[in-house]
């Protein structure tokens, strides 16, 4: 799978699509036309809840979520610093439209999550070496260095 990312210039990450380890609730809500299960799991340090349908039985869901008996339709962690859900859908489609394959993307591109990882490392050495050089020019001023959970979603597992 691919993923898109923006910081300074868009980059693609090759990687293979993670296996997360869902535990399945009772509990149910309606989303929709459709009724959901609740699941929820910890993934790259972060604890989330996924509701998804199996009425529209597809494994899959946004970003990397997927691996549930449904399709997932809302997505989000514990403190909703990020949330996906559907705003609509139409299943079974009435669409004839064909689908088409994404193509590697031309622009940069990283051929794994880890290099990725050594990028937002890059990133965060230089913002650290920055504070550095304005403490300097403003002394008695105390920078706190970035962290990179803070500044990358899932660089820290």
């Amino acid at each position: 799978m691919w993923s898109n990312f923006l910081y300074e210039k868009q980059i693609y990450v090759k990687e293979v699509a993670p296996k997360i380890d869902w535990k399945i609730g009772k509990e149910t809500k309606k989303i929709g036309v459709f009724n959901c299960k609740r699941a929820t799991a910890n993934f790259r340090g972060r604890n989330y809840t996924a509701w998804f349908t199996t009425e529209i039985p597809l494994p899959f869901g946004p970003w990397k979520f997927q691996g549930l008996p449904g399709l997932i339709l809302e997505v989000y962690d514990t403190n909703k610093n990020v949330h996906w859900y559907f705003k609509t859908i139409e299943y079974p489609s009435k669409s004839n439209e064909k689908l088409k394959y994404i193509s590697k993307p031309v622009k940069e591109k990283l051929n794994s999550y880890s290099e990725y990882k050594l990028l937002q490392k890059k990133i965060k050495e230089k913002a650290t070496d920055k504070n550095k050089l304005i403490s300097k020019q403003f002394p008695g001023v105390t920078f706190i260095d970035p962290e990179i959970k803070q500044m990358f979603i899932e660089c820290e597992e």
